[in-house]
Order: structure tokens, then sequence, then C-alpha cells
């Protein structure tokens, strides 16, 4: 299970407001440095988990962060700059070019023994 996933950002605050629009995706909180500049923004995922962006001089992020696809989704992603489209997954950008999705890839495991 994942506790949270980081994002640095040179763009803090402009990644911040496209995260924001995201479904499934609820802010938190902000977290400041001591000298009282945002350092980072946390949103709670549908998965109890955290993402965060981080304020960093560079771009760094995995290299896909796929969220699980709720049906109430379906109006908010369509208005998305999707790139990419799979059966299960459709893909897009965010602000800084990292490569974003929504799955409806089943979760459910199966294991098998001979």
């Amino acid at each position: 299970m994942i506790h949270h996933v980081a994002i640095a950002t040179p763009n803090l605050l402009r990644m911040s407001e496209f995260y924001k629009t995201l479904p499934g995706l609820k802010w938190r909180e902000d977290k400041f440095s001591e000298e009282g500049k945002i350092r980072s923004v946390w949103f709670e995922t549908s998965e109890d988990s955290i993402l965060m962006l981080e304020d960093f001089p560079y771009s760094k992020a995995p290299e896909a962060l796929i969220f699980k696809m709720d049906a109430s989704f379906h109006l908010e992603i369509n208005s998305l700059p999707i790139t990419k489209r799979t059966d299960y997954t459709i893909y897009f950008l965010d602000p800084d070019k990292n490569q974003l999705g929504y799955s409806s890839y089943p979760t459910q495991f199966q294991y098998y023994t001979k």
C-alpha cells in the first residue's frame, strides 16, 4: 500500500492549481518553510494516501502517476487534455509535462497455484 507520492516542481503554485481540479484528489493542506513560503501542497487521494507537490528547482516525478478511475469522473475526465487512451486508461500531462492518468483496470489480482 502506498503512503504518499511526492512530485517535485519549480512551479508549485501553478501545479497546485492544476491538481486541485483533478477528480479524486482533495486538497488537504499547505506546508510552509520557516520563512513563511509555501514549500509543499498536500492532497488526499481516494485510496487514503497522500500526493505531495514539493517546491524544488526542477521537475522530478515518477514515469507515470495513474489514479484509480471512479465512474463519477467521466465528465471531468473528458475535459482534460488527453494525450493517449487504452482500453482501460486515459493519459494526460500536468503543467510540468509529467504523465498522469486515470485507469479502470481491475485491481483484484488473482494468484494461481499449480
